[in-house]
């Protein structure tokens, strides 16, 4: 589902080796080896006389980016109140579906079950991930 992308980033030149991965927003930074001018790392290089850096980094492919931008979107986003919105919405149509049937029929029981069983192993992701 990902792809490979190469990504190219112009530095200062003779920045210091343990300031890379922060300017280029990597983490697990790591230097490998270095060969005169060239400091490599997991997945790129940079080039100290010139502050030329270049990486790869793998992204998902078109209509999984677009879903996970939605998925992980920050409070600050105005798209936030509308993933809140959509969450709250189908919550509400989850647990309404209940009351189609009649609270003494076997579906109604299976129903809350069901519920009981979901919040409970939501939780336990919660805590133990």
């Amino acid at each position: 589902m990902k792809h490979e992308k190469t990504i190219k980033v112009k530095l200062p030149p003779e920045i210091k080796p343990a300031d890379i991965g922060p300017a280029l927003r990597l983490r697990d930074f790591k230097i490998l080896n270095t060969e005169g001018d060239l400091i490599f790392f997991q997945g790129g290089s940079y080039n100290t006389s010139t502050g030329e850096a270049e990486y790869l980094v793998k992204e998902l492919t078109f209509p999984f980016n677009k879903l996970t931008v939605l998925h992980k979107t920050p409070s600050k986003n105005p798209l936030h109140w509308f993933t809140l919105v959509f969450g709250i919405l189908l919550l509400f149509m989850a647990v309404s579906s209940l009351w189609m049937f009649t609270r003494k029929s076997k579906q109604f029981r299976k129903g809350i079950l069901t519920v009981v069983a979901g919040f409970v192993f939501a939780v336990l992701l919660l805590l133990f991930l």
